[in-house]
């Protein structure tokens, strides 16, 4: 999916229409949405531009504890849109619904509690 955000964004934007373009069977389609016909409410820049390295880390846990507010519709669209260009829902709605439930269900938490326990066993000498 190529898509082009409200407001110039590179990503799908919550701040009005975006559009895009995707190939299904061999054939480029194009599509554009607002917020408001996939059920998400519309926000300005402002309300969800982020910050220094602490403040978005507090977004991210905020989001995936499922604390309702831009980011975490936001961080839903963004789902929405994965889900939609795979082929794993029929709607950009229904992709907001689905990452909904996951965040509610606390699977997005656990896997990122999983990835943060995650060791690498580095050589003597490597440095990352």
């Amino acid at each position: 999916m190529i898509l082009h955000g409200a407001g110039g964004m590179d990503e799908a934007s919550l701040i009005g229409r975006n559009e895009y373009m995707l190939i299904r069977d061999g054939e480029v389609k194009t599509g554009c949405f607002t917020p408001d016909e996939i059920g998400l409410p519309t926000y300005t820049a402002e309300d969800i531009r982020g910050g220094e390295v602490n403040k978005n880390v507090d977004i991210t846990l905020e989001v995936l504890k499922g604390k309702e507010g831009p980011y975490l519709d936001t961080v839903l669209l963004n789902v929405a849109c994965s889900l939609f260009a795979s082929q794993r829902v029929k709607s950009i709605a229904e992709g907001v619904h689905i990452g909904r439930e996951v965040i509610k269900s606390g699977k997005a938490l656990e896997k990122l509690k999983q990835v943060q326990s995650f060791e690498i066993p580095l050589q003597k000498g490597v440095v990352l």
